[in-house]
């Protein structure tokens, strides 16, 4: 069962499928919740053979997320990432070790000052996923995903932050963090999240909630 009210979709090329067994088998609360197809009897822009796999749904850790066949057009990158914050140093060296297999670590799992065991990834799809332990705030979510504003952007995390906080039902920006002098540019958002809400309730009758981490 989903607890979040906003779907990632992972673009890729003809791996969808692939990528979608692959998560729910290392992730806890794995599943394949359902698949479509391309048309059999016409052919389709992304020029995909007909009748193939279009998209995957799949559950991880209560996060609904969409995988999709849809052509070399667009590839992934690390500009949107994936935070998994984890109870343990052992479950964070699990997942880290099984994402990073064919995979680029980006950042070796390893004590730093803001987590006992922190890593950055990008695994075999292209998909990338930083993996943290730390007590998770009540009602957060395990898996969050993470918009990263640099180069030509970078700045714009804030006005993000506040855009999506009030477009959204029921959304609030619930932590920011600053660059302080000599970090960064002094006082812009170093990292901060957002809770977006949604139409409709959880079997305990809850909003859905989903929640958003800029840096």
């Amino acid at each position: 069962m989903t607890t979040a009210s906003l779907v990632p979709c992972l673009w890729f090329d003809d791996q969808a499928e692939l990528a979608a067994e692959f998560y729910a088998r290392i992730f806890p609360d794995g599943r394949i919740a359902a698949m479509s197809h391309y048309p059999e009897s016409t052919d389709n822009p992304s020029g995909k053979p007909r009748g193939s796999v279009l998209t995957v749904e799949f559950d991880l850790a209560g996060q609904r997320f969409t995988a999709l066949n849809g052509g070399p057009h667009f590839v992934i990158n690390p500009s949107i990432s994936f935070f998994v914050r984890v109870d343990s140093p052992a479950e964070a060296d699990r997942l880290f070790s099984a994402l990073a297999e064919n995979g680029k670590v980006l950042m070796p799992i390893d004590k730093y000052p803001w987590s006992e065991r922190y890593g950055w990834v990008q695994d075999r799809f292209g998909v990338s996923w930083q993996i943290i332990t730390g007590q998770r705030s009540a009602n957060a979510p395990m898996i969050v995903a993470c918009l990263m504003f640099s180069g030509a952007v970078h700045g714009q995390a804030e006005a993000a932050l506040r855009q999506y906080a009030a477009i959204f039902p029921e959304g609030r920006v619930i932590a920011t963090e600053r660059y302080a002098a000599g970090e960064g540019a002094e006082g812009t958002i170093k990292h901060g999240r957002v809770a977006l809400g949604g139409p409709g309730t959880d079997r305990h009758g809850q909003p859905l909630r989903s929640w958003l981490h800029v840096q």
